[in-house]
């Protein structure tokens, strides 16, 4: 990245973070669709949370965020 200019920098920058915004918006999305098919259980997982920790290798603090998150996603879809 050094070998970018300033203006390169700060469009790739902006450019990533609207990739990591979609990118959010779907793993919600999928989350919310994974708890609604009870799929986390069917693999033997206690909870989504559980699953996002485990499988996903989340920290707590991280997949508990994704999981309120896509719960919330889900009764207010304006959210997305």
């Amino acid at each position: 990245m050094r070998h970018l200019t300033d203006e390169q920098l700060l469009t790739r920058l902006d450019s990533a973070v609207k990739k990591e915004r979609r990118a959010i918006i779907e793993v919600l999305a999928c989350l919310s669709e994974v708890e609604r098919r009870d799929l986390h259980a069917e693999l033997s997982y206690s909870s989504v949370f559980d699953f996002c920790v485990s499988k996903y290798r989340y920290s707590e603090g991280a997949a508990y965020r994704r999981v309120y998150a896509a719960r919330a996603a889900n009764r207010f879809p304006q959210l997305y």
